[in-house]
């Protein structure tokens, strides 16, 4: 701590080695190595006006219930099924942001960005509709509003809203095009 200034730094080490069998039984593996630093600079420039930034990278293990590969029917009427992913790879995530505070109220904007995200779609397999799970490449740039009023010093209306933007959405094995709600 410097001061008005407020300065925080971490970093972590992960080694990672996976093997698993295909369902033809075939041998795979991956590895992820890597440094997951994060870092956080507050500065006060006087009790009611307060700038924050940081940035950190994450790594984020899938459930083994996603890694399940077995096709699972979600109720005996739906014409949905649930099927995991063994090749499901962990998420690496890169999170930049910048936060503005002023007595009651903040300003973030920011981003986030995974070459890797965890997620599911829904698509065509014969007769039916499948919810897989997978990785794909997501860019999300955001920035949330919080308002806050307080009334005679007891109540507090609270006014929170984001807006999000997608400019990188791909998922591997799909060309992009128009898509539908399931």
């Amino acid at each position: 701590e410097f001061d008005k200034t407020y300065v925080r730094l971490g970093m972590r080490y992960e080694s990672n080695i996976t093997n698993f069998f295909n369902q033809d039984l075939t041998s795979n593996s991956f590895r992820i190595d890597g440094f997951y630093p994060n870092i956080l600079v507050q500065h006060s420039f006087s009790d009611n006006f307060q700038v924050e930034t940081s940035y950190k990278k994450t790594l984020i293990r899938p459930d083994y219930f996603l890694l399940n590969q077995l096709r699972r029917k979600n109720s005996d009427d739906s014409m949905l099924y649930t099927s995991g992913n063994i090749n499901l790879r962990p998420q690496v995530e890169h999170e930049v942001d910048l936060s503005l505070y002023y007595k009651n109220q903040m300003l973030s904007v920011g981003m986030n960005y995974s070459p890797n995200y965890i997620s599911t779609l829904i698509v065509k397999r014969g007769d039916y509709l499948v919810q897989e799970y997978n990785n794909f490449k997501m860019m999300t740039l955001y920035a949330s509003l919080a308002l806050n009023k307080v009334f005679n010093n007891k109540y507090i209306v609270k006014n929170y809203s984001t807006v999000n933007y997608l400019p990188i959405m791909e998922f591997e094995g799909f060309e992009k095009g128009k898509t539908n709600f399931a």
